[in-house]
């Protein structure tokens, strides 16, 4: 029998995979977590750096600011959109 991973597996494993920055497989697998459990703030932080981490500044501000919206106090979202170039942002 085949174990069934959770959202939780899922974002661990692309936590790995992120910090071997295979980062293509972490957005793979930040989408599957997100899809599972899409209320999680954690996921939405962590999906914005690899999109900050694939030059995706669009992207990443998209998930820094749904990741806020979910968690007001959040701090790593409001760093995550101070990453970005300024002119992605106006």
């Amino acid at each position: 029998m085949s174990k069934i991973e959770t959202a939780s597996d899922i974002f661990s494993s692309a936590n790995s995979l992120f910090i071997d920055m295979d980062y293509d497989q972490a957005l793979t697998r930040y989408n599957e977590a997100i899809e599972l459990e899409d209320n999680n703030p954690s996921f939405y932080e962590k999906r914005s750096a690899c999109h900050y981490a694939l030059e995706n500044y669009t992207d990443a501000v998209d998930d820094a600011n749904t990741a806020i919206k979910l968690n007001k106090k959040s701090a790593n979202a409001y760093l995550r959109k101070g990453y970005v170039p300024p002119h992605i942002l106006f």
